[in-house]
């Protein structure tokens, strides 16, 4: 099977001015994690790697920014600051969704691995233990 032929950046390439660097970064950061979505998908693969990978990535994010909250450790900002220059440098190199697939995958460990430090961080401090 091939997934996400979907091309979602073929009319935002180039930009000419700062102001435009900054859009159109972010356009390219957020197909980069959300591709393919309803607006491109052209047939059913697309909707499958729609249901099988971005949507569990999108709660996996929800999740760690939730745990983050929770936790307040750097471990965190860490995570956060990977996660924009990832997204930043493999956004303006990625241009469909099937390369965004590929790549999005590359991430999951050490955001996985941050985000397992910050649930023990917050397990560690809990000093109820149940005495028989």
């Amino acid at each position: 099977l091939v997934f996400g032929r979907t091309d979602y950046i073929s009319e935002h390439t180039v930009a000419t001015n700062i102001k435009e660097f900054v859009l159109i970064s972010g356009y390219r950061m957020f197909y980069f994690w959300a591709s393919p979505t309803p607006k491109y998908w052209g047939e059913a693969t697309d909707v499958l790697a729609f249901f099988v990978d971005t949507i569990p990535w999108l709660i996996f994010l929800c999740c760690y920014v939730k745990q983050m909250k929770k936790c307040k450790t750097s471990a965190g900002w860490i995570g956060v600051f990977l996660f924009l220059a990832y997204t930043f440098v493999y956004g303006w190199g990625t241009s469909n969704a099937g390369t965004a697939i590929r790549h999005r995958g590359e991430m999951i460990a050490p955001l996985t691995f941050l985000f397992m430090y910050m649930i023990q961080n917050e397990n560690s401090g809990n000093t109820n233990v149940v005495e028989e």
